[in-house]
This record gives C-alpha cells, sequence and structure tokens, in this order.
C-alpha cells in the first residue's frame, strides 16, 4: 500500500507539470515550437506523445497531450463536438530535429497498452534563435480491433496532418498572451514525406470512412 501511494504522489506531481513547462530551455538564444495534438470525437485514449530529438543527440524529447489521464492536470485548448486537443509551444535551443516516432496510452482499470509505430520515421524541423517553428496539427482518429470473441478493441489511431498555423498560433496567444509569435515558419509535413501508414491527410481519411 505505501508503494502504491509514493507512485500514485510521484505521478500526480510529475502530470501537474506538462512537458513543455518541464522542458523549456531558457538560454538567450532559444528558438520557439508550436505543434497542435488533438483526438476527434470518439477517439479517447490516456495521452499522445510525439518523441522527437536532435539530429545527432540521443536524448529523448516528448510533445504530449494528456487527453483522458486521472493523473493530467493538462487544459485544452480546443473542444467541440468535432475535437479537442492542445497546442504545445516551449522553447529549444536552436538546431535541427526530428519527430521519429509516438507513443498512444490507454490505461484504465487492469489494463495498460501502448501503441506505436513499429518502424521510426522523420520529421525534420529547425529551431532558430528567436524565432518560431510551426509544426502542424495531428489529430488523431481511433483504430479498432477484435478480440477472439468478436469484440471490439483500441489499436492506437491515425493521425490526419493539416496546417492549422494561424488558429493554432491564436490559441497560444490566448493562454500565453507573453509568448513571443514573430517570424513564424511553417514546417507543417506532407504525409506522403512522412512515409508512414500512421499519418494521412484528411481527404484520404474521408475516403477511408464512406
Amino acid at each position: 500500500m505505501k508503494k502504491f501511494l509514493v507512485l500514485a504522489f510521484t505521478l500526480i506531481l510529475s502530470a501537474c507539470t506538462t512537458p513543455s513547462e518541464r522542458n523549456q530551455y531558457q538560454g538567450a538564444d532559444a528558438g520557439r515550437v508550436a505543434i497542435g495534438i488533438g483526438a476527434a470525437a470518439k477517439t479517447t485514449y490516456s495521452s499522445y506523445t510525439f518523441l522527437f530529438r536532435k539530429i545527432g543527440d540521443k536524448e529523448v524529447n516528448r510533445f504530449s497531450y494528456f487527453q483522458d489521464n486521472f493523473f493530467s492536470a493538462q487544459k485544452r485548448d480546443y473542444q467541440s463536438q468535432e475535437e479537442n486537443g492542445v497546442v504545445q509551444y516551449l522553447k529549444l535551443p536552436p538546431g535541427n530535429y526530428e519527430i521519429f516516432n509516438f507513443s498512444i496510452a490507454f490505461i484504465t482499470g487492469n489494463v495498460d497498452k501502448h501503441f506505436s509505430s513499429h518502424n521510426d520515421f522523420s520529421i525534420p524541423f529547425m529551431i532558430r534563435s528567436n524565432e518560431t517553428t510551426y509544426l502542424g496539427n495531428y489529430q488523431a482518429n481511433k483504430l479498432v480491433g477484435r478480440n477472439i470473441f468478436g469484440l471490439p478493441l483500441p489499436a492506437g489511431a491515425v493521425f490526419v496532418v493539416s496546417d492549422r498555423e494561424e488558429n493554432d498560433l491564436k490559441l497560444v496567444e490566448k493562454r500565453s498572451p507573453e509568448a513571443s509569435l514573430l517570424h513564424v515558419s511553417n514546417f507543417t509535413p506532407s504525409p506522403t514525406s512522412i512515409a508512414n501508414s500512421y499519418f494521412i491527410n484528411a481527404s484520404e481519411f474521408q475516403r477511408s470512412t464512406l
């Protein structure tokens, strides 16, 4: 019981601070990065995380959206009947980076599942001193599997990639009026360039659901 309480307390402390707040770079040469992470209606997981690193470094950093997480105090930046999500905005040292994988967590009761791409991919982006890099918006849409009895099971999600620079950056300004959003470079990738079946554009997703 004592170990459980210690674990729970640790998780609460870590969840009260979002990844963007924990990983702020404080150097005078800092650049900024913004990314929208969300989920379509009826897509519900504990969290969605994109793993990224500086090219040539082994240290792994994260952009995360805690959607349905008991221990998380993360507030949503947008919510409607169609979708919900956040726009992460943080400072990083200048340099060349890449998002190379993702992790979707489904934690409820005795179930603890994590979904990711079997193969790493690359979504490259550059951070420039005193400038903002926008990485696009990634909307998760659930995938459904079946158990041996034919009952539905969560099977991860595909991400619809879209350029929502104007709207996403307005949400950043609304949440953080002090944010510096001058000199924005848009690095929204095309799903074709990612070459990974978990990333699609809106038209492809609409066709697949007809």
